[in-house]
């Protein structure tokens, strides 16, 4: 029976009470509506975007903003390799602006650099393989390379543990780190899995890839963090007058003339000796002797040399400078012995590489290098990439300029990936590789069973035997359905 008869509906103030009562229960609704698309907003977000509180995401309708997203991602949520690349001073990923304009000749001979040179391993990382502050969260390159490791090992977490040399619990735990030799304390992961993830690295393009800029971590890594980001203060310090930062670069071998200062050879030395990986430290013959000299002062005779090397050496002249610095081992650390300097505890003399032997073997040489064998001099290459670069030095891999022109081509794929991958994480975790669907289902038909078989009998005995409390018993499970 209705609460209102058909004939009290015919009032006004009825029809007016009915449409309070309607419009109230819209207004209600719409104050779930905005809460509710909020959060699935906030299902998007990464730590660049966390600060927004918008019902549309705004990477969706700003290029901008979605260009702030991409450099998180590409970057691995990691400001400081963005800086270390591209030498800007954006504090944040949220301050990152997009270029005003960009080289595309110069980014195509960029790319053609990197497939022609062959760098090694460590020269480089890709993006959207981790994250560092949005945990849980599986980025597009992650997903394919954790899909490629389910499909070889068959879904098989311990086989994958056996083989690579890891210990993932399960694959709700599959994450990467990235691999970077930047400074003397990075050591190369020299697993199977790191083996299987730089070949990944490898199959991805070049647009995917960032690269360790030596200079960039020089300036803002070392000399920023040394001196104060004020030019002014830097000059100060070293009797310079330099006009900006992007005036001052990382030399191939130590600062000499008199325009440089010692204050500069001196930073060139610590950055050198103590910060830099020793991957791209190199030393010319005029060190061999000195390096001799320093094991034999070490180990005393060739024959405990050669049981520690497990060499077989016949005389101290033989033994050949390090060329390409190992990865680990005993001679790896030696070779950090002689580039940082080792004292004698007997005679207390210092042993170290000559300074003067000393010099820079970075992507950012190799790529000044490969310019001018290919082009001859700065004045046909500036010809050639549309640019005007003073010297060979100024020139710098245009890294900015290759990801930007690719984020143009594929703004509506990331829009697509930076909407959908917090739900694909979700989906991955509970559907694919965890119990958490598995398990609701298990609980909900136990839960139905029994009410089924529960209710009946339970309805059943109160309308058929008629207890004196059947009253209270309908009251209780009409409270606990309520």
């Amino acid at each position: 029976m209705a609460i209102i008869s058909t004939i009290g509906r015919k009032s006004f103030k009825v029809r007016l009470l009915i449409g309070t009562i309607y419009t109230g229960l819209c207004l209600g609704a719409l104050t779930m509506l905005y809460p509710f698309i909020l959060m699935l907003a906030g299902s998007t977000k990464s730590q660049v975007d966390s600060p927004d509180a918008c019902a549309i995401p705004p990477y969706l309708r700003s290029d901008r903003a979605l260009y702030q997203k991409y450099m998180e991602a590409l970057f691995n949520e990691n400001v400081a390799t963005m800086k270390a690349a591209y030498g800007n001073e954006a504090p944040s990923f949220r301050q990152v602006q997009p270029p005003s304009s960009v080289n595309p000749a110069l980014a195509g001979i960029w790319e053609t650099f990197c497939l022609e040179a062959k760098l090694p391993f460590y020269a480089f990382d890709i993006g959207e393989m981790s994250v560092v502050s949005s945990k849980s969260v599986l980025p597009r390159r992650l997903r394919a390379f954790k899909s490629l490791m389910v499909k070889r090992f068959g879904n098989d977490i311990d086989a994958l543990n056996r083989e690579m040399g890891v210990d993932f619990i399960g694959w709700n735990d599959f994450i990467v780190r990235s691999q970077p030799l930047e400074l003397r304390f990075h050591r190369a992961q020299l697993t199977a899995f790191a083996a299987a993830q730089r070949d990944f690295a490898a199959a991805q393009p070049v647009a995917a890839r960032y690269y360790t800029s030596l200079e960039g971590i020089f300036r803002h890594s070392f000399l920023m963090a040394r001196y104060g980001k004020a030019i002014a203060d830097y000059n100060a310090s070293h009797g310079t007058q330099y006009e900006n930062w992007s005036q001052i670069h990382l030399d191939r071998q130590l600062p000499s003339g008199t325009a440089r200062t010692q204050a500069e050879r001196d930073d060139w030395e610590s950055f050198v000796r103590g910060i830099v990986n020793l991957v791209w430290i190199r030393c010319n013959q005029a060190a061999a002797p000195a390096y001799r000299q320093f094991l034999q002062a070490k180990y005393g005779t060739l024959a405990a040399l050669n049981k520690n090397y497990q060499s077989g050496y016949r005389r101290f002249s033989e033994i050949p400078l390090v060329g390409e610095p190992p990865l680990d081992g005993l001679i790896q650390s030696d070779w950090a012995s002689f580039i940082e300097g080792w004292k004698d505890p007997q005679t207390g003399t210092l042993h170290q590489a000559p300074l003067q032997s000393l010099r820079i073997h970075s992507v950012d040489f190799m790529f000044r290098d490969w310019l001018q064998a290919r082009y001859g001099s700065i004045a046909a290459f500036n010809a050639q990439a549309g640019t005007r670069f003073p010297d060979w030095m100024a020139v710098l891999p245009p890294q900015q300029d290759l990801h930007y022109l690719d984020f143009q081509q594929n703004t509506g794929l990331l829009r697509r990936e930076f909407t959908l991958r917090n739900f694909i994480s979700v989906f991955d975790y509970i559907v694919m590789h965890g119990r958490g669907i598995f398990n609701t289902v298990i609980y909900c038909t136990l839960a139905i069973l029994a009410a089924l078989t529960v209710n009946p009998l339970a309805a059943y005995a109160l309308s058929r035997y008629k207890p004196p409390s059947s009253y209270k018993i309908l009251l209780l499970l009409m409270m606990t359905m309520a």
